[in-house]
């Protein structure tokens, strides 16, 4: 409960309201196996034709290489787009215009400024140098003392005189944000909150402008719109070395857009696509590659996508996020819903990347891949292991199996130890516990149900654990773990309706089983409105107590903010028409059953229709 009272205060600081999905873009996957472990050699050459060819290095090899410039291989690149450009610029004027604030330093207007092109010359130097270790694989990082996303949702609902048969009105706000709870990193606080704020200010405004549309539309009778206004956050790292995520919806960012945002967390310095990448040809060739293998993507839509690929990555404006084991490269397209990401692997193509970002970690981390290819020290002798999860869907592009090979050598095969497997396979993790190393596979079934089986991964053996979301149809609710101490699951629930619901977990001390660290599932974009008078608490969000029992009237709004299970009880927030009321917050006894019972009271009995899927 501490931690759903931390959310409400923090965001109610940050947005100063009354009153978070599709998370996973088109994937890319490919299914190739690795090669055996490489012994350490004082070279180190990459085969551009294959991405997965291992370039490992000698420690000197790659402090070398990571301060070669790469002027050669930019104007290469450079003149590779140019046939392309003029069809780029013509199909992606708006995204392109975009993504190039994506990596710009933030300032203190709304919007961020605009980064020139850099010219076809030597690759700048970073502007300031990552603080770690020279080893290429340790584990010296530290998590920030920070919580996010968080959810601070407002739903203002009224169903009309024919409230049983009408549908709802509502206009809600779904504002994600981080809080931070210490200043261990005072520059890196201040980047996050300038790169955020102009979107979460767009957010309550839109969101004051509806309510006032909405209440003149039900003083007038007259039919309304519903309305929303999201600020969707993917957080890829949150440590003392870097802070990286995107912003894959904001009311200010155009459907099938992005806006991404890299930065030391030391300095609070923008980390920029030439800081990071050495070999723009190379980093090319992957993107498109990715973007080829994608099968259900028109031909067509590839063609523009990887012309956009081609020029923003000669110029360094393409939209990315900083993994540990490499970069998440987003291609955004207009007339599609969301952008397409493809990953490129560091760790596999060393002589690409400035290394001085990439290798290093906290002590419990995680590694996405939707292609299913990691490249790390899993056995902690220093030296690059290969991880390979290949994928392999029916001649009806639904039912799959896996294989999984170590090095090189086969040391699983779905087909023989995993019951029932059956879907389309979105994306592969690979999990470092405190009790053991994971790999986890999150698999979308052809009933719309999500799967996410677990394996655990220990001395090159390979044993099945469970489907984790067997019973409740949970999926991580991040593009990563990030943090394998603290995630969040996303999944739907039969609370007072079907609704889109929260849960905390934990990896800790689990066995590869998450378990549940915080007894509530949260919820905040669910509106309802009273049929009749009730009595509830007042919830004093400060301290977590209970207050004075007061009648909460009819036709009163509610947003439904969480479920305890061990209390037996639902939080609401008390909705008002004049968003700049101090929020009211009130707690009421739950019996978890259909329709439910609050306070007493049949939950049909006591609000206007409480809508279930069937």
């Amino acid at each position: 409960m501490k931690k759903i009272i931390a959310t409400i205060l923090g965001l109610s600081m940050c947005l100063a309201l009354t009153g978070c999905k599709d998370r996973s873009e088109s994937s890319t996957r490919t299914s190739r196996e690795t090669t055996k472990k490489p012994k350490v050699t004082t070279t180190a050459e990459t085969d551009e034709t294959d991405p997965t060819d291992d370039p490992t290095e000698t420690e000197e090899t790659t402090k070398e290489t990571t301060e070669e410039t790469t002027e050669e291989t930019t104007t290469e690149s450079t003149t590779e787009t140019s046939e392309s450009s003029e069809t780029s610029e013509s199909s992606e004027t708006s995204e392109s215009s975009e993504t190039s604030e994506t990596t710009a330093a933030p300032t203190n207007t709304p919007k961020p400024t605009a980064t020139p092109k850099p010219k076809a010359t030597a690759t700048p130097a970073p502007t300031s140098k990552p603080a770690v270790s020279d080893k290429l694989f340790d584990s010296d990082l530290k998590y920030l003392n920070a919580s996010g996303p968080l959810y601070n949702g407002n739903a203002y609902s009224h169903f009309g005189e024919d409230s049983e048969y009408s549908m709802s009105d509502v206009a809600v706000i779904k504002a994600e944000t981080f809080v931070f709870y210490d200043d261990s990193c005072p520059a890196a606080k201040k980047a996050v909150e300038n790169a955020l704020q102009p979107h979460l200010n767009d957010a309550e405004a839109g969101f004051r402008i509806a309510l006032k549309q909405l209440t003149d539309s039900i003083a007038k009778g007259t039919d309304y719109e519903n309305k929303w206004f999201n600020v969707t956050l993917n957080r890829y790292r949150f440590d003392n070395q870097i802070v990286s995520f995107a912003i894959v919806e904001s009311p200010d960012i155009q459907e099938g857009s992005v806006e991404t945002w890299n930065f030391m967390s030391e300095s609070g310095e923008t980390i920029k696509f030439d800081d990071v990448v050495k070999d723009k040809a190379g980093v090319t060739e992957i993107v498109l590659k990715g973007i080829n293998s994608d099968r259900y993507m028109d031909d067509s839509v590839k063609k523009t996508m990887g012309d956009f690929a081609k020029s923003a990555i000669a110029d360094g404006t393409v939209p990315f996020t900083m993994m540990y084991d490499g970069i998440m490269v987003y291609l955004p397209l207009a007339d599609r819903w969301s952008c397409t990401k493809v990953k490129v692997n560091a760790i596999a193509n060393q002589s690409m990347f400035n290394m001085d970002y990439f290798g290093h970690s906290p002590e419990l981390f995680s590694l996405v891949a939707e292609d299913g290819q990691f490249s790390w020290d899993f056995d902690g002798d220093g030296k690059m292991d290969t991880l390979q999860v290949n994928a392999e869907t029916d001649s009806y592009d639904w039912g799959f199996a896996f294989d999984i090979y170590y090095n090189g050598d086969k040391v699983y095969s779905s087909s023989k130890n995993l019951p029932d497997a059956y879907g389309d396979c979105n994306c592969i993790y690979y999990v470092k516990a405190d009790d053991g190393q994971y790999i986890y596979l999150d698999v979308s079934e052809e009933d719309g149900w999500a799967s996410f089986y677990g394996l655990k991964f220990e001395n090159g053996k390979i044993t099945y654990l469970d489907n984790m979301a067997k019973e409740d149809g949970y999926s991580l609710d991040e593009p990563t773990f990030l943090n394998p101490s603290e995630f969040t699951f996303s999944g739907i629930e039969d609370i007072l309706g079907t609704n889109l619901m929260y849960k905390e977990l934990t990896l800790n001390g689990c066995k590869g089983v998450p378990k549940q660290t915080l007894q509530y599932f949260s919820s905040f974009n669910v509106g309802m409105e009273t049929k009749r008078p009730f009595n509830a608490n007042i919830f004093d969000v400060n301290t977590g107590d209970e207050g004075a029992k007061i009648e909460i009237p009819a036709e009163t709004s509610l947003a439904l903010l969480s479920y305890d299970p061990v209390n037996s009880t639902v939080l609401f927030r008390v909705l008002k028409t004049d968003a700049s009321a101090e929020p009211e917050y009130i707690i009421c006894s739950y019996e978890h059953s259909y329709p439910g019972v609050v306070n007493g009271v049949p939950a049909d009995e006591l609000f206007h229709r409480l809508m279930y899927g069937g």
